[in-house]
């Protein structure tokens, strides 16, 4: 799995560690079936996010944190 979408999560979501790499296809795929499903895609993000991270928004990181579209389209593109 790409570091750097971990990483990206991890800030994007203020997380206390960097996600595993089941946790960051699990929250992807969650994502993505709630877009399917007609959720918003901020919202289907934040929503997968408190389902896979327990620990979503416990930190506040000072940086730019990465659209859900951004990570969507990282995670659809990485080689496998």
């Amino acid at each position: 799995m790409n570091q750097d979408i971990a990483h990206k999560l991890y800030v994007r979501f203020g997380l206390t560690s960097r996600p595993s790499p089941e946790a960051v296809a699990r929250w992807a795929q969650i994502t993505e079936q709630l877009i399917a499903e007609g959720c918003g895609v901020h919202e289907a993000g934040e929503r997968a996010a408190r389902q896979v991270f327990p620990d979503c928004h416990s930190m506040m990181y000072f940086s730019q944190a990465d659209t859900i579209e951004a990570l969507l389209a990282a995670l659809r593109n990485r080689p496998r």
